[in-house]
């Protein structure tokens, strides 16, 4: 996947717009601090002191362009694929045993879709995708090494040190999640669906859903994860967009991966 070289910065303000500079699929820049880093819906991922992995993957279009064409778009598949070798890397680092074990023995990330990777409900990485000149460029920001926090963002964030209790290289954090991604794009689309299922911790859930710019809650009754979510309406006055369909008389509605993103989980507000 590495092609293009590897630019590591000592501190700048957003790997993804240093990736994004230099525009050279293959290209891989990493950060060892960042003060403008960004991640979906506009949130901000910065590390000033330098405890976490932040690095951006230039990735040409075709290269992940899924081969059932027409089944899904390839950045919807990217998404997944990124999310779950995220999690593989945490399994693996929180448990080097666990490449040596059955698959099920292994104490498993939550995946909160799309890609957000989670450890008993707190935060542990996130994911970024953005394109350009037909290249995706993948960000990814893990906390490795950062001490608990105090205040609003207390509950909600872990890092590896917390979960191993042990120091961890942040270079062998970001080796982990290359090896992961570059084992996950050559899985076929079942095996994908599964990994993402087994980790899926939205499936039951009330949540509130952005689909185009209204807002939609209810509770998730299944997740496709590359097409989108069944979601049974709680909220029988959202306003819905044009692309969704009408719900049925039981108020269950189907919302496409390419068009939503997800706002807010309802017992994690209460956190």
């Amino acid at each position: 996947m590495i092609t293009g070289g590897i630019k590591v910065h000592t501190s700048c303000a957003s790997t993804q717009d240093e990736c994004i500079r230099i525009g050279q699929p293959g290209h891989c820049s990493i950060a060892r601090r960042q003060n403008q880093g960004r991640g979906r819906l506009g949130r901000s991922w910065d590390d000033a002191g330098g405890g976490g992995i932040m690095f951006t993957l230039a990735l040409p279009m075709h290269q992940h362009k899924d081969v059932q064409a027409n089944q899904e778009g390839p950045l919807e598949r990217l998404s997944i694929q990124a999310g779950v070798a995220v999690a593989l890397a945490a399994e693996y680092l929180t448990n080097p045993a666990a490449k040596l074990v059955q698959p099920q023995n292994i104490a498993k990330c939550e995946i909160r879709w799309p890609n957000d990777v989670m450890s008993d409900g707190r935060k542990l990485a996130g994911i970024l995708i953005e394109t350009k000149e037909n290249t995706a460029y993948l960000g990814i920001g893990m906390n490795v090494k950062q001490i608990p926090r105090q205040g609003e963002l207390a509950p909600r964030t872990v890092s590896l040190q917390e979960m191993t209790k042990e120091p961890l290289a942040r270079r062998l954090g970001i080796a982990n999640i290359l090896e992961s991604l570059a084992e996950v794009r050559q899985w076929d689309n079942p095996t994908l669906v599964a990994a993402f299922n087994s980790r899926n911790m939205l499936l039951g859930r009330t949540c509130t859903f952005e689909v185009g710019q209204k807002r939609i809650r209810g509770i998730v009754e299944s997740v496709d994860p590359m097409h989108g979510l069944l979601v049974r309406e709680t909220n029988l006055h959202s306003t819905r967009c044009s692309e969704v369909p009408a719900p049925t008389e039981c108020k269950t509605i189907f919302l496409p991966a390419r068009i939503t993103s997800l706002r807010a989980v309802d017992d994690e507000l209460k956190t």
